[in-house]
């Protein structure tokens, strides 16, 4: 009963970070079967659409990576159904265990749980997806985190972003919201794969990037006026002052939603980046 409250507990922590997405639905017959049949679709949809967007990058010379400040990067991941580039993006979690009181759950806090997340039930079942690799090394990460993929660079967002879910506390202001949990690494580089794979073992995971959309203001462009490094993302064909991926229910949600119905016991939590406010100066265009 105990393990079962701490982990409702867990679920609701992590929920309040970003934007969950509802996976508690009843099992439906044969969901196994579809989920493995799914994997395999979108195993050959990535490759088919992998290729495309290579072909496309080197036609119209789309920059692979597209460096930020404050070391954020965007990945060139695909294209969408218009032939546009998408690019993901990692979004800001600072300070994330303060905002939503996860000291709460720590030894002596007011709901008197001492939640630590190194119970049986959550071993090997906590994971996130991210622009990198983990700084596995880390003091306060030392032995319990695993990269399951072959990502090679050490990214400064996924360190912190782990360090907020499972740091251990030596500091005790970087202490994780789970301090004694273990955690399980993916780059974001074919996400949806990874985690239908990975769906019938985890029962969370945190997602917190997205694809770049509206303006993006951009400190490495040339030149001194900050008017002049504001970038558009918008798809001018569709729309030139509201850009349409805002809200929008592409075949991406989509599959998300099916590896959440197929593996009911897995809550995906993803952030929904709130940049609608951001907009170059003077210009109605969002």
């Amino acid at each position: 009963m105990r393990n079962s409250r701490q982990l409702l507990l867990l679920c609701g922590l992590l929920a309040s970070l970003t934007v969950p997405v509802c996976s508690q639905v009843p099992t439906v017959s044969g969901s196994k079967k579809l989920l493995k049949q799914f994997t395999e679709n979108i195993r050959q949809e990535s490759l088919f659409n992998y290729a495309q967007t290579i072909k496309s990058a080197n036609q119209q010379r789309w920059s692979f990576k597209i460096p930020y400040s404050n070391g954020r990067t965007a990945v060139l991941q695909g294209m969408d159904e218009n032939g546009f580039p998408i690019y993901f993006a990692t979004h800001s979690n600072a300070q994330a265990a303060f905002t939503v009181r996860a000291n709460s759950l720590y030894l002596g806090g007011s709901l008197g749980v001492n939640l630590r997340g190194n119970s049986s039930s959550v071993v090997n079942r906590l994971g996130i997806w991210d622009d990198g690799k983990a700084l596995t090394n880390h003091r306060e990460l030392n032995g319990r985190i695993k990269q399951e993929d072959n990502a090679s660079t050490i990214s400064d967002h996924t360190t912190h972003l782990a360090g907020t879910m499972v740091a251990t506390g030596i500091n005790p202001i970087a202490r994780g919201m789970v301090s004694g949990a273990n955690l399980r690494v993916w780059d974001f580089t074919n996400d949806l794969l990874e985690m239908s794979l990975a769906s019938p073992s985890l029962l969370v995971s945190n997602h917190s990037y997205g694809v770049l959309s509206g303006w993006v203001f951009n400190i490495n462009r040339p030149g001194t006026d900050n008017n002049l490094k504001w970038e558009w993302w918008g798809d001018n064909a569709v729309s030139s002052v509201e850009d349409y991926k805002f809200g929008f229910y592409d075949t991406r949600a989509r599959d998300i939603d099916k590896i959440a119905v197929l593996s009911p016991n897995y809550l995906i939590v993803k952030s929904a980046d709130n940049k609608s406010f951001a907009s170059r100066l003077g210009l109605d265009a969002f």
